[in-house]
């Protein structure tokens, strides 16, 4: 995910790296949920916590739709001057 603030002239500050599910955000809940129940003994309380409350508020749209690798995607900041982004799919083997 890119927040449009991170956008600067020809590149990304950051991006953050997210988890979704093409099964659903009821199966992402579920996937999630099994995993904190496999790894509960080996997280801290904090982490559990923060998982748990994730779970709760997650949120995904119903269809999830990958960008094309054979297309160029532009992105405009339209914030004071002119900013923009290509974003290059690389493909991996």
């Amino acid at each position: 995910m890119i927040y449009v603030g991170e956008i600067n002239p020809f590149r990304i500050n950051r991006y953050l790296n997210i988890i979704l599910s093409e099964q659903g955000e009821a199966m992402l809940k579920k996937f999630l949920g099994e995993a904190l129940k496999l790894n509960e003994r080996s997280i801290s309380a904090d982490t559990l916590n923060k998982v748990r409350k994730l779970i709760g508020e997650l949120r995904q749209p119903s269809v999830v739709k990958p960008l094309s690798r054979d297309k160029y995607y532009v992105v405009y900041r339209c914030n004071r001057a002119f900013t923009a982004l290509c974003i290059f799919l690389l493909k991996t083997a």
